[in-house]
């Protein structure tokens, strides 16, 4: 049971994304350069951390599906 459970928390999506997590998790469809346009102009759901871009995994699925993040 508990070699399950860690599997199964090895196979998670991760709680927060960079850029490239992002378009990963948006199935490879999306080019970075597109994201990135998103991300500056604040259409995605994000937060700095020194230069690197963090997305929440809860927000932008909130935000996905038309809810306020």
């Amino acid at each position: 049971m508990a070699r399950q459970k860690a599997r199964q928390a090895n196979t998670a999506e991760p709680a927060v994304f960079d850029v490239k997590g992002l378009r990963d998790f948006l199935g490879g469809t999306v080019a970075l350069s597109t994201l990135y346009k998103a991300l500056r102009a604040g259409r995605i759901p994000h937060r700095r951390l020194g230069n690197r871009i963090l997305i929440s995994r809860r927000q932008l699925v909130e935000w996905l599906e038309g809810r306020e993040a």
